[in-house]
């Protein structure tokens, strides 16, 4: 629901006004009257709702007037003026200052409507995209409530120009923030009632469901942030294409029900060639503690992942985020037989012994960020006992991907094989990598199946690449990551589908570029668009 606030000095139209409010506008409450400029004024620094409707002339300030200062404190303020023939003289300057429509009396209920209905669209996109600032910032543990009387967590400041929770007043921005641009110490109360603006639901189920490796974390995610369709009643929000946080209001679902939905989630993505990791909370949490329960699963996923092992875990806000116990891989034994090997220069053993620890780890369901842990430091070893003075900024890179793509243990190794091996000079594909005329063979075999379920595991069969080196070779050539290119490639040839033919369903778009799950590609589109593919297709006629 959106505030509104009604300024008209006349009680017969103020009461007009708002009874079509109630009658025609279900999304809208009314949030306060006023009876002229400066109480209207006075009303919007007190309630700052989220809409304006307001006459034009009225005594002791007028509406043209009243714009002006409240633009002036708060610009993305939304505020539509009601105004005779004689008075569009005002109107005109009153668009000067940023009013979003303006209605012409005599006012009918359609035209008060059809005035309003851009503005709500502006209010939806504004509370979609605040949502997920919000959701993002709770994925990083910047948004964990305290206990009340004390300051919230650092991040929980509200954003500006936007209205607090149902009847809470907001906190005013820009000249009214006391000089400080509304960078404030947020109270319990307020980060809670931030929350439940864009929360508003008592209690919520959540889960967090992810696909291979964590994301990318030293040198850029080249990825781009999966949410959910703006009118979906739950929210998905992923760090990257490969994950999915979902959160889902206890009304809509019951818990069976989200269990069951959860698993089948699992299931399906489960079934694409790749291990997944979900998390879920054991029951449904209060939305005042949204932020921990979210810090939660990301720390239990983060921490307990483990590459090539398919895992299931329930957490909860009470216990926290568990590790679990770890399996002794020997990690120490592994790090000095692999110097050894290094010392006397026997790269055939160094390696086995590198594939039999990453095999052993996969066994032991060895977390993903210890085994890192071991081979940056046997990494750094290498390029020790070797003098390497490679590009580290490359080479970290290249790490990240192996990490990243890798579906199975051997995966990983093969993919940090390309790289040691690379160290001491003995890499075979290292020629192809100069070769342009090759990265166009890769870019021409998408091209030609990419209705079909490329991967990046089934185009380094293809060719006979290691995952790292396959994105080296992109990158190599002034490209992004390929993950990143055949997205890019698929939304492409969405849009020209689209464009050819705008009466096609969506679903069938989906399935001609490579995708099996419509409202996923849809989640993709508007990630790399900005736009959903509905949208797109009506921006053609």
């Amino acid at each position: 629901m959106f505030r509104v606030l009604v300024v008209d000095d006349e009680p017969s139209a103020l009461d007009y006004i708002c009874n079509i409010i109630k009658m025609k506008c279900p999304s809208l409450t009314i949030a306060g009257t006023a009876e002229n400029g400066k109480e209207g004024l006075d009303q919007y620094r007190l309630l700052w709702p989220d809409l304006v409707i307001s006459d034009v002339k009225m005594p002791v300030m007028s509406g043209l007037d009243m714009v002006k200062a409240i633009k002036e404190e708060d610009e993305e303020a939304q505020i539509v003026l009601v105004s005779g023939y004689q008075e569009f003289e005002y109107v005109r300057a009153a668009l000067k200052y940023g009013v979003s429509d303006y209605v012409l009396k005599p006012m009918t209920p359609a035209n008060f409507v059809a005035a309003v209905a851009p503005v709500l669209k502006v209010l939806e996109q504004r509370i979609y995209e605040q949502r997920k600032r919000l959701v993002r910032a709770m994925v990083m543990g910047q948004v964990v409530l305290t206990e009340p009387g004390r300051e919230a967590a650092e991040g929980q400041s509200r954003e500006p120009g936007r209205a607090a929770a149902e009847g809470q007043p907001r906190e005013p921005q820009g000249a009214a923030a006391s000089g400080r641009s509304g960078e404030r110490p947020t109270s319990y109360l307020a980060a809670r009632d931030n929350i439940r603006k864009y929360f508003p639901e008592e209690r919520y189920y959540l889960a967090v469901i992810r696909e291979n490796g964590l994301p990318r974390r030293f040198t850029g995610t080249y990825e781009i942030e999966l949410i959910s369709e703006m009118e979906n009643t739950i929210f998905v929000y992923g760090r990257d294409e490969r994950e999915a946080l979902y959160i889902c209001p206890s009304k809509a679902l019951s818990g069976a029900e989200f269990s069951r939905m959860m698993a089948k989630e699992a299931e399906r993505r489960n079934e694409d060639g790749c291990f997944v990791t979900s998390v879920m909370m054991s029951h449904s949490v209060e939305t005042a503690d949204l932020g921990q329960a979210i810090s939660c699963l990301y720390k239990s996923l983060n921490s307990r992942l483990s590459i090539g092992v398919t895992q299931n875990f329930m957490v909860s806000v009470e216990k926290g985020a568990e590790e679990g116990p770890v399996k002794e891989v020997y990690s120490r034994e592994a790090m000095k037989s692999m110097e050894r090997s290094l010392e006397k220069k026997d790269y055939a053993m160094f390696l086995q012994t590198l594939w039999d620890f990453i095999k052993n780890a996969g066994e032991a369901e060895y977390p993903q960020l210890r085994l890192e842990r071991f081979v940056r430091q046997i990494a750094a070893k290498v390029q020790q006992y070797l003098n390497y003075r490679g590009d580290v900024f490359e080479d970290e890179m290249m790490f990240e991907d192996a990490f990243y793509d890798a579906g199975s243990p051997k995966e990983l190794y093969d993919s940090l094989k390309s790289i040691f091996v690379r160290y001491w000079r003995e890499d075979k594909e290292a020629v192809k990598l100069d070769s342009p005329e090759f990265l166009e063979t890769i870019k021409d075999y998408i091209r030609k199946h990419l209705s079909e379920d490329i991967t990046v595991s089934s185009v380094c069969r293809e060719f006979g690449l290691s995952q790292s080196y396959l994105n080296l070779i992109f990158r190599k050539h002034g490209m992004e990551a390929f993950h990143s290119y055949l997205r890019n490639v698929r939304i492409e040839r969405a849009k020209e589908i689209m464009e050819r033919n705008p009466q096609m369903f969506i679903k069938d778009v989906a399935m001609m570029t490579g995708y099996k799950d419509q409202f996923y590609f849809s989640r993709i589109f508007r990630a790399v668009t900005g736009i959903s593919p509905s949208e797109y297709i009506d921006s053609l006629s």
